[in-house]
């Protein structure tokens, strides 16, 4: 009988007239399983400044998210989560435990809006309406780099399927969600994001040599091996400056391959917080940023906000959220990335130039925007 009280529960806590003020539930997947990134660092921005306008419900489960999320509890109509230290295969074991504690949760709900944190089919008898966000569909557009991207088109067409509106991070995004989901395109509505590194970097140059700044994620459509190929065939960059990597450490491949195409002394990485990480901001040459494919591009505006210049892949959502204010290189052509960095290295007067469309650039975009920008959109969709 359990099942036919939660379905009771559930289709009368939902109003029966369109709220002015509709009501907002958030899950935890992107707090359980990302300790910070671009997803649940979205997902903090937006969901803090939204309890100033409209009630909301959040559940953040066990987390191991560290943007502070949690101290925002007072200010939401409900608030349930308890933080949990970052250990190694412990990521699916606190997840299964969330989704069944977020079930309980959610039994007492009075959204009207579910806007599930990931591309889940949780709550299966919510009476309200569902919103999800699309970032990407780069495990469609670049299948080859993502053997389990059938599991994910398959979560992103139920989650499409079941929801009365879908958020886009980009104009381009949108155009793959509609082209590769075929929704309509009147389910969805693009809404950019914006920079979130705004600290104070330290005055001194970390590094005693000028360097080339690339940040985050190496692996596979993040195009790395490109940046390391125009290194190796150029032998201006080797001299003129160093390689240097915000992120993770190395792994043995690119040891080895950095080993192999001389460059052991040319390319280093280092990590740190997000002052740390500023820093190198501040302080780079120039900032690359070679992906096949992204749905936004966030490291774009981090760069722009520090006065950094900018080379960046010339693909469709980097044109639309950057527009002229980079400098572009064909993500497949390491050749053409040599001569973009190289030309800019020669040129202070371009790097200046760039440096300044960065900051205009980087200051359209705002988190108070998207958040007025999403709370019209979910009226919207109530009406």
């Amino acid at each position: 009988m359990r099942p036919a009280k939660v379905e009771q529960e559930a289709s009368v806590s939902v109003s029966s007239i369109h709220p002015a003020k509709p009501r907002i539930l958030f899950d935890h997947t992107a707090f359980v399983m990302y300790r910070h990134g671009g997803v649940s660092r979205y997902y903090t921005e937006m969901i803090k400044r939204l309890p100033d306008q409209l009630p909301v419900e959040l559940f953040m489960g066990l987390h191991m998210n560290r943007y502070g999320l949690e101290h925002e509890r007072s200010r939401m109509a409900r608030f349930r989560g308890w933080p949990r230290p970052d250990v190694r295969f412990t990521h699916r074991l606190a997840l299964l435990a969330s989704n069944l504690l977020f079930e309980g949760f959610a039994r007492n709900t009075a959204a009207d809006i579910y806007h599930a944190t990931s591309y889940t089919t949780h709550l299966r008898r919510f009476r309200g309406r569902r919103v999800y966000t699309f970032y990407d569909m780069t495990a469609q557009q670049l299948p080859q780099f993502f053997p389990h991207r059938q599991s994910d088109l398959r979560a992103k067409r139920q989650s499409a399927a079941a929801a009365a509106g879908l958020i886009c991070i980009s104009e381009a995004t949108r155009r793959d969600v509609i082209e590769i989901l075929g929704v309509p395109e009147a389910l969805t509505e693009v809404i950019h994001l914006a920079n979130s590194l705004t600290v104070s970097p330290d005055a001194l140059n970390p590094e005693p040599e000028p360097y080339v700044l690339f940040v985050g994620m190496r692996q596979t459509y993040k195009n790395f091996t490109t940046v390391l190929e125009a290194w190796a065939e150029s032998a201006m960059l080797r001299r003129s400056c160093r390689l240097v990597c915000f992120g993770q450490p190395p792994t043995p491949a690119e040891q080895e391959r950095i080993a192999a195409s001389g460059l052991t002394d040319r390319v280093r990485f280092v990590s740190g917080d997000d002052a740390r990480l500023a820093t190198y901001y501040a302080h780079a040459t120039v900032f690359v940023y070679p992906s096949r494919a992204e749905g936004f591009g966030i490291p774009l505006l981090e760069a722009m906000h520090y006065g950094c210049p900018v080379v960046a892949s010339r693909i469709p959502c980097f044109e639309e959220v950057v527009g002229d204010a980079v400098a572009y290189f064909n993500p497949l052509n390491a050749s053409e990335l040599a001569v973009v960095l190289c030309d800019l290295l020669a040129n202070s007067r371009q790097r200046e130039a760039l440096a300044r469309a960065g900051r205009f650039c980087e200051q359209r975009y705002s988190w108070g925007r998207v958040a007025n920008e999403t709370i019209a959109y979910y009226q919207r969709v109530m009406s």
